[in-house]
């Protein structure tokens, strides 16, 4: 499951020449992404936690949600 949302995350982002930097944080970057044994927040599964560096003009995709 680690090895898909990280080929997820890339695969929407790469290549693309407006992305200057990528920051994969929280429980993908640790290692320990995946499905909790009890609800989290309100949640059974990990979100995936990703900082972006970015040109002006950079679209996040629209399936995204972004904070």
């Amino acid at each position: 499951m680690l090895e898909r949302a990280k080929g997820y995350v890339l695969g929407d982002l790469m290549p693309n020449p407006k992305i200057n930097r990528i920051v994969l944080f929280g429980s993908l970057a640790k290692g320990n992404f995946g499905r909790y044994r009890r609800a989290y927040k309100g949640r059974m599964h990990s979100d995936i936690d990703i900082l972006l560096f970015v040109d002006d003009g950079f679209r996040v995709p629209k399936r995204w949600r972004s904070h």
